[in-house]
């Protein structure tokens, strides 16, 4: 996916609530604030390494622009130039971290699904990469920049199943309930290995859980919107593949 895009903040309704039990309710921005506010959706930067500074003016221009908040929808950039590494999660890392608004951001298939001989990362396996990706990018139950928001995240749950679950995040803003949901590309992992369709199995069921519950909060606290983030694309005119 090779898309470059910066989005204002346009909310949809959501009509269907469904029930879910044992997760803290997300936790709300206590001051006062517009009904109306702008945040920044990006994704699919810097592939080749003459993009690198693309990003760089992107994140500069997102930095003075006024914002709620900036969310990354994935791909830090491209297998085959180093998006498997750990040397190259470093350097975003502290990009994010750089970040003058609260910054969200959920996996993409470059960063684990496509980590393998095939896809142009010899030397990586997939799983191994997902679960260092989890210890990287998810510290703690704030966003990463300078300064952060609180986030309810799927670990914080009773559910030994579902504590690996880091990157599934909510936040509620403005009365908005917001979620990511860890879906990415390459067929969302399934399909090429035994131990890859294992995996999605497991992160499938609690996606839908997570989905579920994040429904159920939002009715509860009567959000007057709920967006659901994700990597990969949903639409039937553009089916998925195995890696």
């Amino acid at each position: 996916m090779r898309t470059y895009f910066v989005s204002r903040a346009i909310l949809f309704s959501v009509l269907l609530g469904m029930c879910a039990i044992g997760y803290s309710q997300p936790r709300a921005t206590q001051d006062p604030l517009p009904r109306t506010f702008a945040f920044a959706l990006i994704g699919d930067l810097a592939y080749l390494p003459e993009q690198e500074p693309w990003l760089a003016h992107l994140l500069t221009e997102l930095n003075q622009t006024p914002l709620a908040f900036v969310v990354h929808v994935g791909d830090l950039g491209s297998e085959r130039h180093g998006a498997c590494t750990n040397e190259f999660w470093a350097r975003r890392l502290a990009q994010f971290q750089a970040s003058a608004h609260p910054f969200i951001y959920t996996p993409g298939d470059n960063e684990w699904t496509d980590c393998h001989e095939k896809a142009g990362a010899p030397g990586y396996e997939p799983l191994e990469r997902l679960a260092r990706l989890r210890t990287v990018f998810f510290p703690s139950d704030q966003s990463l920049g300078q300064r952060t928001l609180p986030l309810t995240r799927q670990s914080q749950t009773t559910d030994p199943v579902l504590v690996k679950y880091r990157e599934n995040a909510q936040w509620i803003y403005s009365g908005v309930t917001f979620m990511t949901v860890h879906v990415v590309g390459s067929n969302n992992g399934l399909g090429r290995t035994p131990e890859g369709d294992a995996e999605y199995a497991e992160r499938n069921t609690a996606n839908l859980a997570w989905l579920r519950q994040g429904f159920a909060q939002a009715r509860a606290t009567q959000s007057r919107a709920l967006m659901i983030i994700q990597q990969t694309n949903i639409f039937p005119g553009f089916p998925p593949f195995p890696g």
